[in-house]
């Protein structure tokens, strides 16, 4: 299923306005993430996201689709955890969904 090379990422929080003064990010975090993504995933790569992809509802959902998605490379997994909700099309969005897991 996850093949090599292989990359983990977490609460990205695209969309979300309040996570500038939460977390001190730079104003303009989105677009380093997104070029820091571009430079170290390579399209061929496989990346497990841990949950917090993005924020906003329907609207969040509509800008990550549109503004943030073309954008990011390799094949793309989602741990559902923590905001995540199960009701959304992730599929949609080229993300494959799995359910959470534990390693031993």
């Amino acid at each position: 299923m996850l093949k090599p090379p292989f990359y983990v990422i977490s609460d990205t929080h695209f969309g979300h306005k309040n996570i500038i003064k939460y977390c001190g990010r730079p104003r303009e975090h989105e677009s380093i993430m997104i070029t820091r993504w571009q430079n170290v995933v390579p399209w061929d790569a496989t990346l497990l996201h841990l949950g917090d992809l993005f924020f906003g509802g329907d609207k969040g959902f509509s800008d990550f689709y549109t503004k943030v998605t073309p954008r990011l490379t390799g094949t793309q997994y989602l741990l559902l955890v923590n905001h995540a909700k199960t009701n959304r099309d992730y599929k949609f969005l080229g993300l494959e969904v799995i359910a959470p897991f534990s390693v031993k």
